[in-house]
């Protein structure tokens, strides 16, 4: 008759896991993810910034198309590959004869630490230091032809490019160069 009435009991009074199962569960837990965190961040982390450097990169040049093409002025992305890591600035000028001059409305960006550029290659000159030529947008559409190559400066094998076609100024994004 005891045993009857404490089954009863455990049935309808006792739900969920008792506090000792549930710290089992969190240790493994723990155990797993220090586990994964090191290769996470070893390998995984410095890919994703890589790419995110190239989709910034590709957003900018986005930006210099459709500002060029509705607003009828000449917009452009110059890099300065002297400084470490490497800077670029949005330029503008108001037709193909002037002068390029930097745009105040888009502040100058630098590539994140642990990236390089291996080159920026406008119009077939390939530069690897110094100030690189303005990859030039048009109010027609048109462009500069230009390759930006970037890469990881602890893994150079891994790689992205950044290319611009210089009859449609479409701007595409590479797994490699």
């Amino acid at each position: 008759m005891m045993n009857r009435h404490m089954t009863i009991n455990k049935a309808k009074g006792e739900k969920g896991f008792s506090l000792f199962e549930t710290l089992i569960v969190l240790a493994i837990i723990a155990i797993l993810t220090a586990i994964a965190i090191p290769s996470f961040t070893g390998k995984t982390l410095p890919r994703m910034k890589l790419k995110r450097t190239a989709m910034d990169l590709y957003a900018t040049m986005q930006l210099c198309r459709s500002r060029a093409i509705g607003s009828n002025l000449h917009y452009g992305l110059q890099f300065d590959l002297n400084s470490s890591p490497a800077k670029y600035q949005v330029m503008t000028r108001p037709d193909s004869s002037s002068a390029w001059a930097a745009d105040t409305t888009v502040a100058e960006r630098q590539l994140e630490v642990g990236i390089g550029v291996n080159s920026v290659i406008v119009d077939a000159a390939s530069y690897t230091t110094g100030t690189a030529a303005v990859i030039g947008f048009k109010p027609v559409g048109t462009a500069s032809s230009a390759e930006i190559r970037l890469f990881r400066t602890d893994l150079a094998t891994d790689r992205y490019s950044v290319t611009v076609s210089s009859s449609t100024g479409k701007v595409t994004i590479n797994n490699t160069w």
